[in-house]
């Protein structure tokens, strides 16, 4: 039926008359509005009008996704297909564009109707004022139609404790996280995309104690610190895309910060993050990918060598351990759960190799699965007794 619906409508009307700008106006849904009435009352669908109006001056039915706070991403991958990602899992919509034309406008509303433009570059990526952005690919890179990625910003993220009470961690690995923040151990958090890698540096964040100057650097501006001091730098979108995340990590560092934040490393900042959090700005944290400890250390090696071609290994591995003193993996489950996979201490290089040592891992069993201590007692627990500081080493038991 809306098929039908669409075929008719654009049997009277030329796609090419219909408004590009977004969010619509009064006298746009004044104008379009009565000819939607006929034809829905015609076809026997009145009850359909909402959602066809929506496609007509709107953005269709990615508005409804956009709306629901439940859902993570939303992959429009042509007219008739739009898919969506909630609590971990990609779903099918129930609804998608009744006509590629359709598609083709919200493309144009999201992208404030440049996409006719023959200056405008057929890849666009554009925010939203809380955050959400939506990358465009058009046509002809995508020959079936516009092609949308939609990233929305959390609402909220779980604070530490909270992580103790959904099982992201327990109450042994919270403690030491708290201490480890303290201390100004630099923490790397690796996993993959979706496993939470965002929520647990959002926590660790407000663990950073008050009155230190933290600068953020993202692509999106999520994080939500609690501290005085905190300054938010976001890249930039489409035209703007040359502030990128190294030359926002350059600029910050004339801004005199105590730790640097980067939600994450994905090109040759990374060697600019490592010289920072080795020279000067300790407790700094990234986020970085990977799926084992030794997995995040060496993309971070090999991103370092994208931003500094001449450098000898062993000098770069010395300078990343100075650098990075914990990596957490963050790991999402078959059930959708997500828990702290590993967490490991950098303790130095040997023999041109970074050596590393697992604090706590977690043992997934039938039923459920428990996080386990290995033992081994972190290098910066004897300088926290000594400073005063009781630090129970008793949580590393195996």
């Amino acid at each position: 039926a809306q098929i039908q619906i669409a075929e008719e409508f654009f049997g009277q009307i030329d796609p090419r008359e219909l408004p590009t700008l977004y969010p619509p106006t009064d006298e746009d849904r004044a104008q379009y509005e009565p000819l939607a009435q006929d034809i829905l009352s015609r076809q026997g669908h009145g009850d359909m009008l909402e959602h066809l109006m929506s496609e007509i001056i709107g953005l269709g039915p990615l508005e409804a996704l956009l709306d629901d706070e439940a859902v993570e991403e939303i992959y429009v991958n042509s007219h008739d297909q739009i898919l969506y990602r909630r609590d971990g899992q990609i779903v099918a919509a129930e609804r998608a564009y009744s006509h590629p034309d359709f598609l083709y406008l919200a493309a144009q509303r999201l992208m404030g109707g440049r996409a006719d433009d023959p200056n405008q570059a057929p890849v666009d990526e554009v925010r939203f004022s809380d955050g959400t952005r939506v990358h465009i690919l058009m046509p002809p890179l995508a020959p079936r139609g516009p092609v949308l990625t939609v990233r929305k910003a959390p609402r909220a993220y779980r604070t530490i404790e909270q992580l103790v009470d959904n099982g992201v961690i327990n109450a042994a690995i919270a403690e030491f996280l708290g201490h480890a923040v303290t201390a100004g151990r630099s923490i790397l958090i690796g996993g993959v995309m979706n496993t939470g890698r965002a929520e647990v540096l959002n926590a660790l964040g407000n663990l950073i104690p008050d009155g230190t100057r933290i600068v953020t650097i993202e692509e999106s501006a999520s994080l939500r610190l609690s501290q005085h001091s905190v300054v938010s730098l976001e890249t930039g979108t489409g035209h703007q895309h040359h502030f990128d995340t190294r030359y926002l990590l350059r600029s910050s560092l004339r801004m005199r910060p105590e730790r640097i934040l980067v939600n994450s490393l994905n090109g040759p900042e990374a060697y600019d993050w490592v010289t920072a959090a080795a020279g000067g700005t300790t407790g700094s944290m990234a986020v970085c990918h990977g799926i084992s400890a030794r997995d995040v250390l060496g993309r971070l090696e090999s991103l370092c060598l994208m931003g500094a071609h001449d450098l000898a290994p062993r000098g770069l591995r010395e300078q990343i351990a100075r650098a990075a003193h914990l990596v957490i993996i963050m790991h999402r489950h078959g059930d959708g759960s997500i828990k702290v996979q590993q967490i490991s201490e950098v303790q130095g290089v040997d023999l041109d190799t970074l050596r590393v040592s697992d604090i706590f891992y977690y043992r997934a069993e039938q039923g459920g699965g428990s996080f386990v201590p290995t033992g081994y007692v972190p290098q910066f627990y004897e300088a926290l007794k000594n400073a005063g500081i009781n630090a129970d080493a008793g949580i590393f038991q195996a």
